[in-house]
Parts: structure tokens; C-alpha cells; sequence
């Protein structure tokens, strides 16, 4: 199973559609071979939007190597509730990111 087949049943069809057409260069992992997460981690925001009753904002960061460079990213997910119940990621943001 792909990563994209792992977060579909979580996120919206059309953010499904945008990973699978930008694949890996989307996250910014085109540097690394081949790549493992090592560690997520949530972290705050600089000035996030506020939350409300059907929109919330999730923010971790993944560790990601290679065996060789570590990097990294970060990820702000919009989460939008749903009109039948349940939460499903509808957009993706990379707010800064660092490579060691």
C-alpha cells in the first residue's frame, strides 16, 4: 500500500487527487533516495488560524531519512467536519522545513 492509499480514507477526494498527481516533490522529499519516518511530533503554529466548530488546524512535524540526510517537515492540516460526522483532511501546508 502507497502513502496516498494509507491518508485516503482520511482525506477529502480532491486533496487524494492532488498527492497522488505530485507524488513525493510535494512534500519536498525529491533530495532523499529513499526515505523512512523516524519520529512525528506536533509543534505550535506561528500565528494560526483560529480554530472553529468545523475547521481545526493539526500541526506535526516528521523526521524523515534516508540513512544518509535527515529532514524535517512540517505539516499545518486543515481538518473539516463533515456533514454526516467525522473529520476529513482537506488541505496541506509546509510552513518551513530543515534539513541536518
Amino acid at each position: 500500500m502507497s502513502w496516498v492509499d494509507a491518508v485516503a480514507p482520511l482525506s477529502t477526494p480532491e486533496l487524494v487527487t492532488d498527492l497522488r498527481s505530485a507524488g513525493p516533490d510535494l512534500v519536498g522529499l525529491e533530495l532523499l533516495s529513499r526515505w523512512q519516518v523516524t519520529k512525528v511530533e506536533r509543534f505550535e503554529p506561528i500565528d494560526p488560524p483560529v480554530d472553529t466548530e468545523s475547521r481545526q488546524l493539526l500541526a506535526y512535524a516528521a523526521t524523515v531519512t534516508d540513512g544518509t540526510r535527515t529532514v524535517e517537515k512540517p505539516f499545518e492540516l486543515y481538518a473539516y467536519l463533515q456533514p454526516a460526522g467525522g473529520w476529513l483532511i482537506g488541505l496541506v501546508d509546509q510552513p518551513y522545513s530543515s534539513e541536518g
